[in-house]
């Protein structure tokens, strides 16, 4: 196991399995302590993240993690959250999906940058920020944003539905789009599902927190194309209202 250095002469691979397993063991053990025994370790091979499990993939059917639901500490299958996930093809979304990975995608790269996108990566494209495959195969993806230099918000859900590059005015490779439901998903209950907090956000129910938004259009009835115009009339959060826009009729 290692990572590949070709063109990034200032990172070193692992000496070994068991030195690159530890050193990840205790970086997760310090940011996240219920995920301490997470069973796989990880490499980097220029932007496309392998992964590389101890045992067989099949095995990790039976590795159980505390995790708190409804206020009692219970025991589930571990989920594990991957940051800036980008490239990948359908063998490691197989694997990611018998682990529980559950990978967060920067899905507004291809609305303000795809054309170069399409220009150097080619059919590589097929498997870029590859939401829908992972969807489809049964995994808990989320939206992730370099905010707040962007690009953020809808342009991140415009991404992720249309794969249209609004600056260069380019139509992106297609194959990972999702629906305007599917991306409403990805953006809420599976990114509270990816930080453990499934019961208290990313839905809108009874005993959940009130944190929403309301937007000045029903997105699932528009042009989808015109996702990236929609405006957010008003924020609440917990219950409070948090943010009011100007001009925003209802408020």
């Amino acid at each position: 196991l290692g990572v590949d250095t070709r063109g990034r002469p200032g990172l070193k691979a692992p000496h070994s399995d068991a030195q690159a397993f530890e050193l990840l063991r205790q970086q997760i053990r310090r940011s996240h302590p219920v995920r301490s025994g997470m069973p796989a370790v990880l490499s980097v091979d220029h932007g496309r993240l392998q992964i590389c499990p101890r045992r067989k993939d099949r095995g990790f059917a039976r590795i159980i993690s505390p995790r708190r639901r409804n206020n009692a500490l219970k025991h589930t299958v571990l989920n594990v959250q991957i940051r800036d996930f980008r490239l990948t093809d359908q063998d490691l979304i197989d694997r990611m999906a018998k682990m529980n990975i559950c990978p967060s995608v920067n899905a507004g790269i291809p609305a303000k940058n795809g054309g170069n996108y399409e220009r150097f990566y080619g059919k590589r494209n097929d498997y870029f920020g590859a939401l829908k495959s992972m969807i489809d195969a049964g995994m808990k993806p989320s939206l992730q944003s370099d905010a707040p230099s962007g690009p953020y918000g809808f342009e991140c859900l415009d991404g992720a539905i249309n794969r249209y590059d609004r600056v260069r005015n380019v139509q992106c490779n297609q194959k990972q789009c999702v629906s305007v439901l599917e991306g409403v998903r990805i953006a809420t209950l599976y990114g509270a599902y990816g930080s453990y907090e499934e019961n208290i956000k990313g839905s809108l129910e009874v005993g959940k927190l009130a944190d929403m938004i309301v937007c000045d259009c029903d997105i699932l009835a528009i042009d989808k194309m015109d996702i990236n115009k929609v405006q957010v009339d008003m924020t609440m959060i917990d219950g409070k209202v948090e943010f009011v826009r100007d001009g925003a009729e209802a408020f």
